[in-house]
């Protein structure tokens, strides 16, 4: 019927679905013309979604403000990579106009959250009432406690949701009536009505750019809405954050800050990551360690591409990678994105892409030692121009020439190798905590641990496996012979005469000094 003209047929079909059904058929492929119909730019979408604006407030009950159907068109095309213009924007301004109203005529979020967080506690409070163990007794106490802050921010919010109802519905009343007062002065004399002007005037909430934001956020992870004081201020002292993990290394961790403050204040260029790094320097310096910190900080978690595009993104020691990887990398570093056999694209514009090698950390001891009696900011300039020259004669020049800057981690001294025996040890005493047993020791223990465990070529690793021998499996052992029981306080300290460590039970009336808190 199509090739006598006796069937009239217009299609629809993606790309995928054309090349898969039609294309493989050439007789049925040449009874059609092809139409490609491109997305649409952002100033059409902008008018498409003027167009639909009245609809959407109608259907909702909210207004939606101008400025919303701009943010709509602009975040979806910069954030939502996987779906196409208008139908992301239209669909961010039907979730966000939906959520309003539901915030209107439902229980606000946080009261919502509360009345739940109140009810599994009084559930498990339930479950511990036939218990009579101490432990059961002082988990009560604190369900008690906790409850009893919680419900009195519960009638907090129940007071303030009262009132503000009760404002709204006064404005509701008083607004309409003074506004449907001005609508019919003003019809009377102009002698012309306009029923848009009257509908609106009963909607007296609406969808602001901000609104937008926050769907985008949920939808992507994402932070794109506008930076509140509080995580200002954290970004400001990000270098202080970092540093509770990473211990030394502060060229590293300011130009890392640098990078994750430009991203957030809008400067980075949409089109390639956030910033890509390669740290280069000696094994166990903190170069994945503080790639991890990064991601702890940033997303509250050290794991998680394709269903997080706001990551951290990790290559650990990359000069061992196949020299057809770095092909890929060209694309990831240039233009944001990198596509998979399946013609899947996965976008990188939202990451911070971190490679990390251990090519040329022979010249950083080398630089080290050859010039000791210079200013320790010559000794890294020359020690980083050697390090990045071996570089340079490992990888290709338009792979290094796409990496936005290359740092380099110099050895750790001991002192901060102490620094890092008292933040495992911290970690240990934290575990020993959860199974109620405590753990003191003293800065002579610290300082044994640190001593035995530095190796400048080696930097922190041999310092875990240190703690792992000497501390961790001496305390498991005595731990299962019950020779340290619940409320016990494990105490390390050293044996001069030998110069070991010695692990002990501390009993209640003995004093000890030089104590690490």
């Amino acid at each position: 019927m199509l090739a006598r003209g006796g069937l009239r047929c217009i299609g629809a079909t993606t790309l995928t679905e054309y090349r898969k059904h039609i294309s493989n058929d050439p007789a049925l492929e040449r009874r059609f013309q092809q139409v490609l119909c491109g997305q649409p730019s952002v100033e059409d979408t902008i008018s498409i979604l003027r167009g639909l604006r009245e609809r959407y407030e109608l259907h909702h009950g909210v207004k939606i403000s101008y400025g919303s159907l701009v943010s709509a068109a602009v975040l979806a095309d910069r954030y939502i990579t996987e779906r196409f213009l208008p139908d992301k924007a239209i669909d961010l301004i039907d979730e966000a106009a939906a959520k309003l109203k539901m915030e209107i005529a439902s229980k606000p979020t946080e009261l919502d959250e509360l009345d739940r967080a109140i009810t599994e506690l009084e559930m498990e409070k339930l479950s511990l009432k036939n218990d009579t163990d101490k432990v059961s007794k002082e988990r009560q106490q604190y369900l008690d406690n906790k409850l009893t802050t919680l419900k009195e921010k519960q009638k907090e919010f129940s007071d303030q949701l009262k009132e503000a109802k009760s404002i709204r519905s006064f404005k509701e009343e008083y607004g309409t009536l003074m506004s449907l007062q001005r609508q019919l002065e003003e019809t009377e004399k102009k002698n012309l009505a306009n029923p848009r002007e009257l509908e609106q005037s009963l909607l007296l909430e609406e969808v602001t750019g901000l609104d937008i934001a926050k769907i985008v956020s949920k939808w992507t992870g994402i932070p794109v809405s506008n930076l509140e004081q509080s995580e200002r201020e954290k970004l400001v002292m990000l270098e202080q954050e970092l540093h509770k993990r990473v211990v030394g290394q502060d060229s590293a961790v300011e130009s890392v800050a640098d990078a994750v403050r430009c991203s957030r204040a809008g400067l980075s260029d949409p089109n390639r990551p956030l910033a890509s790094f390669m740290f280069m320097g000696p094994t166990g310096v903190g170069k994945t360690e503080l790639a991890k910190a990064l991601a702890g900080y940033l997303f509250n978690t050290e794991d998680a591409m394709v269903r997080r595009p706001y990551s951290v993104v990790l290559f650990d020691e990359i000069e061992k990678a196949h020299h057809d990887v770095f092909n890929i990398f060209l694309q990831l570093l240039d233009e944001g994105r990198i596509t998979d056999s399946h013609g899947r694209t996965v976008n990188f514009t939202n990451c911070f892409v971190i490679m990390t090698s251990n090519i040329g950390s022979h010249h950083i001891l080398e630089t080290l030692g050859n010039n000791e009696g210079s200013s320790k900011e010559a000794v890294y300039v020359m020690m980083k121009q050697k390090v990045v020259e071996s570089a340079r004669q490992t990888f290709r020049p338009e792979f290094m020439n796409r990496i936005d800057e290359y740092i380099v981690f110099q050895p750790l001294d001991l002192s901060e190798i102490s620094k890092i025996v008292e933040f495992q040890m911290r970690r240990v005493k934290n575990r020993l905590k959860q199974i109620r047993i405590n753990l003191e020791y003293t800065k002579k223990a610290v300082h044994l641990l640190a001593q035995l465990g530095f190796d400048p070529n080696n930097g922190a690793r041999p310092v875990k496996r240190m703690i792992e021998d000497m501390v961790k499996k001496e305390i498991a052992l005595k731990v299962l012979k019950r020779d340290f029981v619940e409320e016990d306080t494990i105490f390390i300290d050293v044996d001069q005469a030998n110069n070991k460590l010695v692990t002990k039970k501390l009993e209640n009336n003995v004093h000890v000094e030089e104590m690490v808190a």
